[in-house]
């Protein structure tokens, strides 16, 4: 059985809301903008799919961290803030799923995470 913790969830939700505010990514369509916050949706869908399948996984953390993983690299919140908040397995998830803008060969960035 999944079992997570739906205030905190929401919390998470309402943050990343927050903090995506007047951000949005390219549609479909030629021209198109649509608001970041359909992706982290979007992402949230897809753990929730995988909850599904997979036994043993981690439902909390899963969602919690698919809700957050664009936060540190495209807003002000950091790595200690989720650490506070959500405590160390959210923050060091989201950390896991950051980009390294240092490292310039995407295969290396993808080992690192």
């Amino acid at each position: 059985m999944n079992k997570w913790s739906i205030d905190t969830i929401q919390d998470a939700w309402q943050l990343a809301t927050k903090l995506h505010d007047g951000q949005k990514y390219g549609g479909p369509n030629e021209g198109e903008q649509i608001e970041y916050i359909n992706h982290i949706g979007s992402v949230v869908f897809e753990i929730m799919t995988a909850i599904t399948i997979e036994d043993g996984m981690d439902s909390d953390l899963a969602i919690k961290c698919a809700i957050l993983h664009d936060t540190i690299e495209d807003t002000s919140l950091s790595y200690d803030d989720i650490l506070s908040r959500f405590g160390s397995a959210v923050a060091n998830g989201v950390l896991a799923l950051t980009k390294n803008a240092d490292i310039t060969e995407k295969k290396k960035r993808c080992l690192i995470a």
